[in-house]
């Protein structure tokens, strides 16, 4: 019998589907991938926030520049059709480094 183990590292904001020491394979996973519904609810007090932080970032380091990237907005595992659901859309590297690679992520 095959022994599927879910194993979540929330320092890394990793998620690892594991099944018999390997990866799932590409056949069990599912990309539902929307850029309206899975973009990122933004605020003025975030939108600010990510713009101070953004300015900051590029003062000392001036090669960066944004640019859109994937953004995974969740993920989950269906035990009964045994996949891997990925809910995928679109951010920018700005909002990302203002958001999850900031000291205030949390807010």
């Amino acid at each position: 019998m095959e022994r599927r183990q879910f194993v979540v590292n929330t320092t890394l904001e990793v998620s690892s589907y594991i099944s018999d020491r390997k990866g799932v394979l590409e056949s069990e996973v599912e990309v539902d991938f929307d850029i309206e519904k899975y973009a990122m609810k933004e605020t003025d007090k975030s939108k600010d926030m990510i713009n101070t932080i953004w300015t900051e970032k590029i003062k000392t380091n001036p090669r960066l520049f944004n640019q859109s990237k994937y953004r995974l907005a969740a993920e989950s595992y269906n035990e009964a059709g045994r996949t891997v659901s990925l809910h995928v859309g679109i951010t920018d590297y700005k909002d990302h480094v203002g958001t999850n690679l900031s000291g205030q992520v949390e807010e």
